[in-house]
């Protein structure tokens, strides 16, 4: 299941321009492997995780994320 808080979702919206349906749609639209951030400012347990994938509009995104133990991102 994909999550994010109500501050994510906010930023996503008010910085970047992106609603949340276009974040979920990336993820269904998504292929092949996700690729690992590795930059050590950036290492984190769990690791972050990130794709570049379109939304159905064609939109192009760059998704971040980490994957929970409980199988969530």
């Amino acid at each position: 299941m994909i999550k994010a808080s109500v501050r994510i979702r906010r930023k996503l919206k008010e910085k970047h321009n992106v609603d949340w349906y276009e974040v979920e749609e990336a993820f269904l639209n998504g292929s092949g492997s996700y690729l690992e951030d590795s930059r050590d400012s950036h290492k984190t347990i769990p690791p972050t995780l990130w794709f570049i994938s379109y939304t159905n509009k064609g939109r192009v995104l760059k998704i971040i994320f980490m994957e929970r133990e409980s199988g969530d991102l």
